[in-house]
């Protein structure tokens, strides 16, 4: 930073203050209009559209994903920079003036933070653009969330990293002071397994839960089962977490249902921590269904 300064660049806080405007206005105008992985193609056009602006060259990546280089082609180190673009399906119920229009998506994550800063992050590079040595590869990700997850996965078979020698990315943590960044060693966000286990009983009236096979019973003591995997089948030197989240059965307050369907995370560091916990998951469900 302080080589700018002798270069005659305007200092980098003046440099900071003037973007701040007009990417707040971009970042609550991304946040207005939420879209799910693979749908973000207002978000992509929004993003293209301002590195055009900035003498980029962006590409479509992965479907609605954006890559744009710095000085494509220059010799000498390629790092990247990503962001991830896509929102969560949930429904944002606050009163904020820039609050999400569409019912069932919002961005809960940051995403669009995490993408606008990244397109901040472009605008200074571009103003320095001959004075980087290599390129710097800017990389905007669809789908990171959920079930429509996976964008990362098909960037990289698009050949997103292709002669990247580095990558950066962070994460907004409301949890730490405003205007702190923090850095770790080692793995920082968890890999996910999603969850997703359906239990197939036999329904019945309630007042004869004798002739069914209660799928509502068989999943509260699962629920139950499940938060032991962890606890008695993982090293206190290692890390997982695992949650239930969804317990979705039965429509009727008389009707026991015929199926009960439970979902939720797996969050670990290590892929051999991952493989034991879904080994012992698979082992909890088949004892929960022979004990029902």
């Amino acid at each position: 930073m302080r080589a700018w300064y002798a270069r005659g660049m305007p200092p980098f806080e003046a440099q900071i203050a003037a973007l701040l405007s007009p990417l707040t206005t971009l970042r609550h105008e991304i946040h207005r209009h939420p879209e799910l992985g693979f749908e973000e193609h207002e978000t992509q056009r929004r993003v293209m559209e301002y590195l055009r602006d900035l003498g980029f060259d962006p590409k479509p990546c992965a479907t609605t994903g954006v890559i744009a280089d710095l000085n494509p082609g220059r010799s000498g180190r390629s790092l990247a920079l990503r962001a991830d673009m896509d929102c969560l399906p949930m429904q944002e119920d606050t009163d904020l003036p820039y609050r999400s229009v569409h019912d069932g998506r919002a961005h809960k994550c940051g995403h669009d933070g995490h993408t606008v800063s990244l397109l901040g992050a472009a605008s200074i590079l571009a103003g320095m653009r001959e004075r980087v040595d290599g390129n710097v590869r800017l990389i905007f990700q669809p789908a990171e969330e959920g079930v429509n997850g996976g964008g990362a996965r098909v960037m990289v078979e698009e050949a997103a990293l292709e002669g990247v020698d580095e990558i950066y990315a962070f994460h907004n943590w409301p949890g730490f002071p405003h205007g702190s960044a923090r850095v770790s060693a080692g793995p920082v966000m968890a890999s996910v397994h999603d969850l997703v286990i359906e239990l197939r009983g036999v329904g019945g009236h309630a007042s004869q839960p004798q002739v069914t096979r209660d799928p509502v019973v068989a999943g509260a003591a699962l629920v139950t089962a499940l938060q032991s995997v962890v606890s008695r089948n993982i090293s206190a030197t290692d890390a997982a977490v695992l949650s239930v989240c969804t317990f979705r059965a039965g429509e009727a307050n008389n009707v026991i249902p015929a199926r009960a369907r439970l979902t939720g995370t797996l969050r670990t560091f290590d892929t051999r921590v991952a493989a034991n916990v879904v080994d012992r998951i698979r082992a909890v469900c088949s004892g929960i269904a022979e004990s029902y």
